[in-house]
């Protein structure tokens, strides 16, 4: 590792805060980052909004010991290091060899489309490189992913709501109304923010909590019938378009993207791996054989086309049931 990304990361120790989750891939995503344009030289002027990167970390709250941040910029820079030489690796191979002239730090709203006025909305590029090539500059957009362990990517994590306004859904109605009858049989505090307070101040074996729970439970068995009841009514063509749309981002395609994943942990191996959205088995069977939808657990649907396990959907709340919002998970299966 280079003097230049030590002292990098000498700095970014000092600012990043928030929750370990998004805080370990804003990391890791900058790191890479980081790494591409260090490639170039050490000139991190190469990383067009290096300033911006910092700067957006630098808003944070602090909410981890100095030990924390130092070892979670250890595992992120681990990972990103495997990364990238697997990026380089697939660039090679792929026809993206040329030289990274430019990169960009993409992960946040509306820095992508300033880098590139026409790129597809939803596009999850996290780190966009600009590459020479023979007939001018090309763009390879990078979603990247870190986790503990090497695993298939998850896909997405919309909420609720988008869902049910894409497919015409009734999960506003069943959310609000089996909440609010819940708010009052058990005298539950009226808002949100209160409601969540109160129960997570409760042992998860106290009676309130469990009944919560089971409610909320029951919430996510509604919003997963009803999905399902939709996605079998739909034509197979609908479905194909929804899925590859909504849930693979296939469609989203400029700028091209390949999926990276970063894993281990410092007593494991680290390592990466490249996957492309479109060029996989699973898209080639989406877009080829029947799909068929089964119920999995108490809140899951798995998908499958022909006999290819394609992903499970999962409705779940984003943190205390009741009392937060419902959001979907798109998962390996």
């Amino acid at each position: 590792m280079s003097d230049n990304l030590l002292t990098i990361l000498e700095i970014m120790e000092g600012v990043l805060g928030e929750s370990r989750n998004t805080l370990g891939a804003d990391i890791n995503e900058i790191l890479l980052a980081l790494i591409s344009s260090d490639s170039l030289g050490g000139d991190t002027s190469k990383f067009v909004n290096y300033e911006q990167a910092l700067q957006t970390v630098n808003q944070r709250k602090t909410q981890l010991t100095s030990a924390q941040k130092s070892a979670e910029l250890e595992i992120q820079s681990r990972r990103a290091i495997e990364m990238f030489k697997e990026i380089e690796d697939w660039r090679q191979q792929n026809g993206f060899g040329g030289e990274i002239t430019r990169v960009w730090w993409t992960a946040r709203p509306n820095i992508l489309l300033g880098a590139l006025p026409d790129a597809s909305p939803g596009n999850p590029t996290d780190v966009l490189y600009e590459i020479a090539g023979a007939g001018g500059n090309e763009y390879l957009g990078i979603s990247a992913k870190s986790s503990k362990a090497n695993k298939d990517i998850a896909f997405k994590n919309p909420g609720a709501g988008t869902i049910a306004k894409i497919l015409n859904l009734n999960s506003k109605q069943i959310i609000t109304s089996i909440t609010s009858q819940a708010v009052k049989t058990m005298n539950l505090p009226v808002t949100a923010k209160d409601r969540k307070a109160m129960l997570k101040s409760l042992d998860e074996t106290h009676p309130t909590r469990v009944q919560a729970n089971q409610i909320g439970s029951q919430i996510e068995n509604l919003l997963r019938d009803d999905l399902l009841k939709k996605f079998q009514q739909m034509p197979i063509q609908d479905v194909r378009q929804h899925l590859s749309k909504v849930w693979l981002d296939v469609e989203d395609a400029y700028p091209f993207y390949i999926k990276c994943l970063g894993y281990g942990l410092p007593s494991k191996s680290y390592g990466a791996q490249v996957f492309d959205p479109i060029n996989n088995d699973k898209y080639k069977a989406l877009m080829s054989q029947n799909i068929s939808f089964e119920k999995s657990g108490q809140n899951s649907i798995g998908v499958k086309a022909g006999n290819q396990k394609i992903m499970k959907i999962r409705y779940k709340y984003e943190s205390t049931k009741l009392a937060t919002s419902m959001k979907l998970s798109g998962e390996p299966w």
